[in-house]
């Protein structure tokens, strides 16, 4: 909380007590920490459509658009301006766009169903009674801010962001190049011939670079036998990742990080690949 006021000299080196250097020389260097909280503004829309459990279909599909706009959870400038518009922006752990589904079908064939209505023991057994079931998930990309990487900000109290002359955007978007990386750039010094210079705050938004989308979709098939009465088993397969679908970590987003920046090297820590898993259950 006890930050440098932005100027020349690296505010790290600088004593507490040195003239200037800090609003509280009676104190140390980081005494605690002022957060700026109870600022932030959301607005969304939502759709909804479902079907109703009915002719052996249940449906339902919702999607949501939304902004939820926040100050930094850290203040860039925590003494002269803690609620300072410069920490203002989209907040990294809300995607704007959301879109989740989920079914289930059992399928129109054995007794008493549209296919086979009359069909025999056997063949009822083998056809009959499938229900197949499943969930999906599709997010915009979280977003995410570019940092200079070589420093704190002027102050002393965070990370400092990159300078940005362009959008960043780009349409052919690859794991080598996630976006246009030559639209940010390390800030300049404040004043490079002071000893230990520090420098200008980047001039970079929060949230300029929008990372990559996740889509997920799960499924089950299963099957009931009745033994008896009171006596049943049911089989049941569950895919997980039916499609097999890539869901890649966030960018490089640090520019002093080289030929690093901008690349995408991992998956996804929640990316699970497909995968099988055999069940049986009886009831009684």
């Amino acid at each position: 909380m006890n930050a440098c006021p932005p100027g020349p000299t690296l505010c790290s080196v600088l004593a507490a007590g040195a003239p200037g250097s800090r609003k509280w020389s009676q104190f140390g260097t980081t005494f605690g920490q002022n957060t700026g909280s109870g600022i932030s503004n959301y607005n969304a829309v939502n759709f909804e459509a479902s079907r109703h459990f009915s002719n052996g279909i249940l449906l339902d599909a919702n999607y949501s658009f939304s902004k939820l706009l926040a100050l930094q959870y850290i203040a860039t400038n925590p003494v002269v301006s803690p609620n300072w518009q410069y920490d203002y922006g989209p907040a990294s752990q809300q995607p704007y766009q959301v879109f989740h589904f989920n079914h289930v079908y059992e399928l129109p064939f054995g007794r008493g169903k549209k296919f086979g209505a009359n069909m025999g023991t056997v063949a009822d057994t083998l056809v009959g009674g499938w229900k197949i079931s499943g969930v999906g998930t599709w997010q915009a990309g979280q977003q995410l801010t570019v940092l200079a990487g070589t420093g704190n900000s002027p102050t002393g109290a965070t990370s400092n962001r990159a300078n940005r002359t362009c959008s960043g955007a780009t349409s052919n978007k690859t794991l080598g190049q996630w976006f246009n990386t030559s639209c940010y750039s390390v800030p300049a010094l404040i004043n490079p011939s002071a000893p230990n210079p520090t420098q200008q705050f980047g001039t970079a938004g929060i949230g300029t670079v929008i990372g990559p989308r996740w889509f997920s979709y799960d499924a089950n098939v299963q099957k009931p036998f009745r033994f008896h009465d009171r006596v049943s088993l049911i089989l049941r397969i569950d895919a997980i990742n039916v499609f097999n679908h890539p869901n890649y970590a966030t960018p490089d987003v640090t520019v002093s990080d080289g030929a690093l920046f901008g690349q995408i090297r991992s998956a996804s820590t929640n990316y699970i690949p497909r995968a099988f898993q055999f069940s049986g259950r009886v009831e009684f």
